[in-house]
């Protein structure tokens, strides 16, 4: 079994002292703490892990998709009348999001565009 130190506040804690995760310290913790003796770390120190179980925490790790800058796209219909838009309308994802092959298809109303992110 592996033993993992304490910090300050799990060992007042242990004592009896209702402490917080986070603000100061009464003056009776305080001296609790000078009394013990210990050395404390504000953070528990890592435990040795074996290679074969950091390998799998690697490979379940899914990283954040790319992201572009939030804002509303627009296109023209047919008749001339702008339409704004925000989704992909193959993938269904925020534009943002979106990671289509040739771009952010826009809605079936909009037949032209000139900004390079939409696909018509």
């Amino acid at each position: 079994m592996i033993e993992v130190e304490m910090t300050e506040r799990e060992y007042l804690r242990s004592l009896g002292f209702e402490v917080g995760e986070r603000g100061r310290l009464s003056i009776e913790m305080k001296r609790a703490l000078e009394n013990s003796g210990k050395k404390f770390s504000q953070v528990k120190k890592a435990v040795m892990m074996p290679e074969f179980i950091k390998q799998e925490i690697k490979a379940s790790f899914i990283p954040k998709p790319k992201m572009r800058e939030p804002l509303e796209l627009h296109g023209y219909t047919a008749e001339g009348y702008k339409v704004g838009f925000v989704m992909c309308f193959d993938c269904s994802l925020h534009m943002s999001y979106c990671s289509c092959e040739g771009g952010i298809k826009a809605p079936s109303v909009v037949k032209m565009s000139s900004d390079p992110l939409v696909r018509v």
